[in-house]
C-alpha cells in the first residue's frame, strides 16, 4: 500500500504563524504534527509521498530527509490563489503511481489517536473506498466536515460535503483508503468535474469524490472510531490538539515568576517572565515579559512586553512593547 500525505495548503487561518512555516511542521510536543503522522503511516506503507507546494519545499525536504521510504512531491504552486485544491493535488501526485497498489490518503494537519494500521486492515476488506468517520457530540459540530449517512453495516448511503444542516453527526475525517484500481474512479471523476460549472469547488475538498461516487452507485464505506481526532485548521484547533495530546501544560523552555492557567505550551528555548498566561503557545525563541496572554500564539523570536493580549497571533520576529516597558 502507498500513502499520500496532503500538505500543500497555505493555512491562511493561522497566519502570520503559518505564513512562512508549513502548518504540519508546528510542534505537537517533542515532535511536529507531521512527524507524529509519518511515524504512524510509515508502518503500513510501501512508500510515503508528502505532497506540498513550492513555497514550502525546502522545509518539508529537511523534515523528511532521514525518513526511510518517504519522498516529496512538489505541486506547481506558491500561493493560495494558485493551489489546485486537495483533489487536484491528489490527481497530480497519482499520475505516475501504480494503480495496482492500494492507496491511503491523509491530510498532513490531522492527528489521530489510533493506529492507522487498524483502519488500513479493515479498509482493505471493503469493496470500495473507505473513509474514517467519527460521531461528534452535536450535529451542528459537523458543519465544517463531510457528513455521512449510513445504510446497514459500513456502506455509506449519502455523503454531504460541509452541509449547512447536517443530516447526521457522523463527520468524515481526512483519512481515506482506495483499493487497487483507484485510477478508474479518479479519471472518471476528473473528467466529470472538469465539465461542471463549479469545477474549482469540485477539486477543492477531498470528500467531493466520495460524494460523487455514491451518487454514481459505487460502494463507499465508513470506518467508525471513538479515539481522539484533531483537525488542526485554526488557532483554537491547534490549542485543542495540544491539550488533547499533551494535557494542560507542556514546558520545554523557561517560565520565571509566571502565573499559569490551563493550556500553557512553551516550546524549545522560549521564555516568559513575570507574566500571566492561559491557552497560550510560545514557539521556540519567543520572549514574553510583564504581559497577560490568553488564547495567544507567539511565534519564533517574537517578543511581547507589558501588554494584555487575547486571541492574538504574534508573528515571527515581531516586537510588541507597551510604552515604557522593558524588552524581554
Amino acid at each position: 500500500m502507498d500513502v499520500i500525505v496532503l500538505a500543500g495548503g497555505h493555512a491562511t487561518r493561522l497566519w502570520p504563524i503559518t505564513k512562512h512555516r508549513p502548518k504540519p511542521l508546528l510542534p505537537l510536543g517533542d515532535a511536529s504534527i507531521l512527524d507524529v503522522l509519518l511515524d504512524d503511516v510509515t508502518t503500513v506503507a510501501d512508500e510515503v509521498i508528502v505532497s506540498t507546494n513550492a513555497l514550502f519545499e525546502d522545509a518539508f525536504q529537511e523534515a523528511i530527509d532521514d525518513r526511510p521510504k518517504t519522498r516529496l512531491f512538489v505541486e506547481g504552486q506558491t500561493s493560495e490563489e494558485e493551489k489546485p485544491g486537495a483533489l487536484g493535488a491528489l490527481f497530480e501526485v497519482t499520475r505516475e503511481m501504480d494503480p495496482e497498489s492500494g492507496l491511503l490518503v491523509v491530510a498532513g494537519d490531522n492527528y489521530y489517536g489510533f493506529d492507522v494500521g487498524r483502519f488500513a486492515k479493515q479498509a482493505r476488506a471493503n469493496d470500495g473506498p473507505t473513509v474514517a468517520v467519527k460521531a461528534l457530540p452535536r450535529r451542528e459540530d459537523a458543519r465544517s466536515f463531510g457528513v455521512v449517512e449510513l445504510e446497514e453495516g459500513t456502506r455509506i448511503k449519502a455523503f454531504h460535503e460541509k452541509p449547512r444542516d447536517p443530516p447526521s453527526n457522523l463527520a468524515a475525517t481526512a483519512l481515506y483508503h482506495y483499493p487497487p484500481g483507484w485510477d478508474a474512479l479518479f479519471e472518471a471523476y476528473r473528467v466529470d468535474a472538469e465539465q461542471a460549472a463549479n469545477t474549482a469547488e469540485r477539486f477543492d475538498e477531498p470528500g467531493r469524490i466520495l460524494e460523487w461516487a455514491i451518487g454514481e452507485g459505487n460502494a463507499v464505506h465508513a470506518w467508525s472510531f471513538e479515539d481522539a481526532w484533531f483537525d488542526i485548521g485554526t488557532p483554537s484547533g491547534y490549542l485543542n490538539a495540544l491539550q488533547g495530546v499533551l494535557g494542560s501544560r507542556f514546558v520545554e523552555g523557561t517560565l520565571k515568576d509566571c502565573e499559569e492557567g490551563e493550556g500553557v505550551f512553551v516550546f524549545g528555548d522560549a521564555r516568559a517572565e513575570s507574566s500571566r498566561m492561559e491557552q497560550t503557545v510560545l514557539l521556540p525563541g519567543a520572549r514574553v515579559k510583564d504581559a497577560e496572554l490568553s488564547q495567544c500564539i507567539v511565534d519564533s523570536d517574537a517578543a511581547v512586553s507589558g501588554l494584555s493580549l487575547k486571541g492574538s497571533l504574534v508573528g515571527a520576529h515581531d516586537r510588541l512593547y507597551a510604552p515604557g516597558s522593558e524588552a524581554p
